[in-house]
């Protein structure tokens, strides 16, 4: 079928992953939510994109939720520091 545009697909990716993670699938919703991040790096993947960015910061919190939800300090640890420094501002 046509492709998606790298910013769309980047965006499906992030969703599927969001669900998955919140159905308890943490491994699949990580490995999704982790390809959204990275995306094409020639195309605006979301990982690269202004610490404000609201995807981004979507992205970040499904991550920390994540890791939290393993047990996972270091992992945890890891994507906190992909926060904002001020927090989140709308």
């Amino acid at each position: 079928g046509p492709e998606l545009p790298e910013g769309q697909r980047c965006f499906v990716t992030f969703c599927v992953g969001s669900v998955l993670s919140d159905l308890g699938k943490l491994d699949e919703g990580i490995q999704l939510l982790t390809l959204a991040w990275d995306g094409d790096p020639n195309k605006d993947p979301i990982g690269k994109r202004h610490r404000q960015d609201r995807y981004r910061l979507l992205v970040v919190a499904a991550m920390i939720r994540n890791y939290v939800a393993r047990g996972d300090v270091v992992g945890e640890a890891h994507w906190r520091k992909e926060l904002p420094v001020n927090g989140p501002t709308e």
